[in-house]
């Protein structure tokens, strides 16, 4: 059983301790509890913490540009396995639509492996190289939303517009 930690907004750990990840290979809508329905990437991530292997399925919320995270319950005396928290996040995330791609991080060399990693944004904390950069106060009070998303796209698809002609 996986529960939502709304704590956790990166998992900011070497590449190293990846053990296995899985990213979707597609987005799906999705609709969490407190936030507005929006697509979302999603990830299984396998990683080792201090007493562990741990998993963590991972929606990578498009619209907000932020994280939830789903942690396994390995810690509230759970008796399965790893291999086994492993697939049932699979299935979880594949229950709301998402289907899934080995990304085969184990097997790779470490720059490979630290490079990979970085450019997530698991690691990032939502933000990939290439988006926007969020500062402070262009960030509104509800729900990580940057403030005047909706106006800002309708100027810029204006801007393209006028520049066709």
């Amino acid at each position: 059983m996986f529960q939502w930690d709304r704590n956790t907004l990166r998992l900011a750990l070497p590449a190293e301790r990846v053990l296995r990840l899985h990213r979707s290979l597609g987005d799906v809508q999705v609709a969490l509890p407190g936030l507005q329905a929006q697509q979302a990437e999603a990830y299984v991530c396998v990683y080792a913490a201090t007493q562990g292997a741990r998993v963590a399925v991972v929606f990578h919320l498009r619209e907000s540009r932020r994280l939830a995270f789903y942690r396994d319950d390995l810690e509230s005396g759970s008796t399965l396995g790893v291999e086994e928290q492993r697939l049932a996040g699979l299935r979880f995330a594949e229950s709301l639509g998402f289907l899934f791609d080995d990304s085969e991080i184990h097997l790779l060399t470490g720059l490979q492996r630290q490079q990979l990693w970085q450019s997530l944004p698991l690691f990032g904390g939502g933000l990939v190289e290439g988006t926007v950069s969020s500062s402070p106060e262009r960030i509104g009070a509800v729900g990580g939303t940057r403030a005047g998303n909706g106006r800002e796209r309708a100027v810029a698809a204006l801007g393209r517009l006028l520049a066709t002609l």
